[in-house]
C-alpha cells in the first residue's frame, strides 16, 4: 500500500495574477510487511507480523533502518552495528527468492514494496 506523508505546512503560490495557497507534501511513503523469526519477536515484544513504513525506495537497508528505528531492541539483531553487514546466520527472503547475499540498497519486488508480501528475516539453522 502506498500512501503521501503531508509535510504539513501551506506555502503561497501565484497562478495567472491569483495568490492561492497550496499544501506541500512529503515523499511516497510504503507499508512494507516484515514476518520475524519467534525469538526476534519476543525480543521486541510483538506478536505476529509486523509492517514499517519506508520512504523513497524500497531497500533491504532501508526497511531494516525503519524496523529498527521503530524497536531499537532489533538494533544489531540482523546486521553489524558497525559495517550494517548482514550477520552470518541471518537470511533474507523476497518473494520466496533468497536475497541475502545481493546489495542490500537494490531495490526490493513491487510485491514487496506494495505490501502485497512479506519480506522474510530467518534464521539459519546450522549443525551436523
Amino acid at each position: 500500500m502506498l500512501r503521501l506523508a503531508a509535510v504539513g505546512r501551506l506555502t503561497p503560490c501565484t497562478l495567472n495574477g491569483l495568490r492561492l495557497t497550496r499544501l506541500l507534501w512529503g515523499p511516497v511513503m510504503s507499508d512494507v510487511r516484515v514476518a520475524l523469526p519467534f525469538h526476534l519477536r519476543t525480543l521486541a515484544r510483538i506478536e505476529g507480523e509486523l509492517r514499517v513504513a519506508v520512504e523513497g525506495t524500497v531497500t533491504l537497508a532501508a526497511v531494516l533502518d525503519a524496523l529498527e528505528k521503530n524497536h531499537p531492541a532489533l538494533t544489531g539483531t540482523m546486521r553489524d552495528h558497525v559495517t550494517r553487514k548482514r550477520r552470518p546466520m541471518v537470511r533474507f527472503f523476497a518473494c520466496e527468492q533468497d536475497i541475502s547475499d545481493e546489495s542490500p540498497e537494490a531495490p526490493l519486488p513491487p510485491a514487496i514494496a506494495t505490501g502485497a508480501k512479506p519480506l522474510y528475516v530467518i534464521g539459519a539453522i546450522a549443525g551436523g
